[in-house]
């Protein structure tokens, strides 16, 4: 037999992590509360934080430090907030730690019902990411997860000895479902569990070890997509800053309208996916031009023929003095026959607005995409100043212009485009 590939292997465990661990041990602590609205008992006397405080020092000293050592001021129930009431606690030894409440081991339910009963304001589901972009989090989280009670406000960095060990398993316990998403995706080199967490998570998230020791403080981690433009395209920089299309980008006018790298890129998309994924948000920002599509005539984009980038160069820029490149050198890349140079160029369009003058590039209700229902509009909009003789009466031969005028795209013969 030949042996499994180690990267399999490394998913395989991702998957465990993920899916099979949890239905195997269950949620932490006790498994079906009675009331999980209000899960911590309530029964017995009150002691006081100065009774705790005479047994747990350090816990106190931790408090102080802490976000939460405003429980120790005086008319509240400082310890016993969160614990329970304690008398019974600290007078019998023998049965005291059942007699006071653990919410670390608390089922993931109960848990953050005891923290919501301060914390109302937190959404019960979505914990603080309400109406945002919310992080691919683990099965069983609570509050505690991320936050430490008894914890000084202040944490020290990180030591270089600990950066040079991190991996990215050190996100996974936390973040699996994320690590779960890399697998086949274009990042998926930077997930591996056993890489470099400075290379891997931390190459995207800027504090991500910091963050991962603290543990779980958010604002301790840069978010990408929460970002303005100029920073994800930094930290997209760092590895596809060589890459030649990103030459410009910095003045194009899509950075220039601070739209960042992730509303057009998602950082999970499956390999070879990247610009027909990019191609479907274009219609969020530039929902008239999707709906010229919807014309009875207009560019193979909706059948999936064509793209938006087959025309529009999206990461560069393209001032004023460059946008014939865009109005007749893109045009002339699918049709070569309206090429020039001609010895009698097609109305000068070379120097002015090009094939737009007359064809409407995404979408119209007219064939051939022109700009006006007939030949003869489309013409009459430039060429009011027609010879007397051309009679424009309905039915007239010279209505039909392009009877005589066959070479509008440009002649080899004639200055009037005769054939």
């Amino acid at each position: 037999m030949s042996p499994v590939p180690t990267t399999a292997l490394r998913w395989a465990l991702v998957l465990f992590v993920l899916f099979v661990a949890p239905a195997l041990v269950g949620p932490r602590g006790h498994q079906d509360p009675e009331d999980p609205t209000a899960p911590w008992p309530r029964r017995g006397d009150y002691t006081g934080p100065q009774r705790c405080a005479e047994c747990h020092q350090q816990r106190e000293r931790e408090l102080k430090r802490g976000h939460h050592g405003g429980l120790l001021d005086a008319g509240l129930d400082g310890c016993e907030i969160c614990h329970g009431p304690g008398q019974g606690h600290a007078d019998d030894e023998d049965t005291a730690p059942e007699r006071i409440t653990h919410p670390h081991k608390l089922g993931p339910a109960a848990s953050i019902a005891l923290c919501r009963s301060c914390h109302a304001e937190v959404d019960p589901k979505d914990f603080h990411w309400r109406d945002r972009h919310k992080p691919l989090l683990s099965v069983g989280m609570t509050c505690t997860t991320c936050h430490l009670i008894h914890a000084d406000r202040t944490i020290a960095p990180p030591k270089p000895e600990e950066l040079a060990r991190a991996t990215n398993r050190s996100c996974t316990s936390c973040h699996a479902t994320a690590m779960c998403v890399l697998p086949g995706t274009v990042h998926e080199d930077l997930g591996r569990l056993d890489g470099p967490l400075a290379t891997g998570c931390a190459i995207c998230h800027d504090g991500a070890l910091h963050h991962a020791i603290s543990p779980g403080s958010k604002h301790l981690l840069e978010s990408m997509h929460a970002s303005p433009a100029a920073v994800q395209y930094a930290v997209c920089t760092r590895c596809h800053g060589a890459e030649d299309k990103l030459a410009h980008v910095r003045s194009g006018s899509h950075h220039r309208h601070e739209v960042g790298c992730l509303q057009c890129h998602s950082p999970a998309v499956e390999r070879g996916r990247v610009r027909a994924d990019a191609e479907k948000k274009c219609a969020a920002c530039h929902a008239d031009i999707q709906a010229q599509f919807a014309l009875p005539h207009h560019h193979p984009v909706p059948e999936g023929r064509m793209g938006c980038t087959d025309c529009h160069e999206v990461h560069g820029a393209r001032p004023r003095l460059r946008d014939h490149a865009l109005t007749e050198g893109a045009c002339v890349r699918c049709h070569p026959q309206t090429r020039s140079p001609f010895p009698f160029n097609a109305h000068q369009t070379g120097r002015q607005e090009g094939c737009v003058t007359c064809h409407l590039p995404h979408g119209a209700s007219n064939r051939r995409l022109l700009a006006e229902t007939t030949a003869q509009q489309n013409c009459l909009q430039c060429h009011g100043d027609f010879p007397a003789f051309h009679d424009q009466t309905q039915g007239a031969v010279y209505t039909d212009c392009l009877r005589c005028h066959t070479q509008i795209h440009g002649s080899n013969h004639d200055r009037f485009y005769f054939r």
